[in-house]
């Protein structure tokens, strides 16, 4: 029997809930208890496409504990990897919760062939604070994007979100940095090679092969962070 997916395991422990659902809590109630429209919970329900920190919200209103195979599937549960737009911003946070800005990268409008990297404030990551001061990752130096193209798969798919720690700009060799490369936006494992070059290392090493940047050319390079934390749903 195939193993069943993050989205799928969600689905089904939701089912549990209401399953056990003595008091018969209905999806207006849900939704009022968290803060979200009910048409938000009816959506969780049905294709298991829910944050982390409102699955724990879930799991405390039915008193139904989240398996232990979601620990191996998010790693750490009290990540919120949910990425808000102006539209739904205005959701009322706990006193565990932030927003973090998110990079972006825009095409110019007087030049559709040149791009530009931003952080962009109508696009946030929301994560519980607790997950960044465990990570030792102040508030201001945390960030957010998404991984583009299949260069780091299997490992980070193609629109993976990441976490940022903007912190951490001085290169470590083997370690996962978020660049700014030609005003692109990238994801790649950095090593320092002789006369102060830069080697971009992916994941993806068959159909892309490591890149090798002078001390001249890497200057184009900007460490805009380490990766602290990624989330995959497939």
């Amino acid at each position: 029997m195939p193993s069943l997916t993050s989205k799928e395991l969600v689905i089904n422990w939701l089912k549990d809930c209401r399953k056990n659902n003595i008091k018969k809590i209905s999806n207006t109630e849900i939704a009022e208890l968290i803060g979200v429209s009910k048409q938000a919970v009816g959506q969780w329900f049905s294709t298991g496409s829910v944050s982390t920190v409102n699955l724990l919200k879930v799991a405390e209103i039915f008193n139904h504990p989240l398996p232990l195979v979601f620990d191996s599937t998010w790693r750490e549960l009290d990540n919120d990897v949910i990425v808000e737009n102006k539209a739904n911003i205005a959701t009322a946070l706990n006193e565990n919760e932030v927003y973090v800005p998110f990079y972006q990268e825009i095409t110019l409008p007087d030049d559709p062939n040149r791009h530009q990297v931003i952080k962009k404030n109508s696009n946030k990551l929301h994560f519980a604070k607790s997950t960044l001061e465990n990570k030792n990752i102040a508030l201001g130096y945390a960030a957010g994007g998404f991984v583009t193209g299949n260069s780091m798969e299997p490992v980070l798919p193609n629109g993976s979100t990441v976490g940022i720690d903007t912190s951490k700009t001085t290169l470590i060799d083997g370690e996962l940095f978020a660049i700014d490369h030609h005003d692109d936006l990238r994801v790649k494992i950095l090593y320092r090679i002789p006369g102060g070059g830069t080697r971009l290392k992916s994941f993806n090493s068959e159909e892309h092969p490591d890149e090798f940047y002078s001390l001249d050319e890497s200057k184009n390079i900007t460490i805009l962070g380490r990766i602290f934390y990624w989330s995959v749903l497939r």
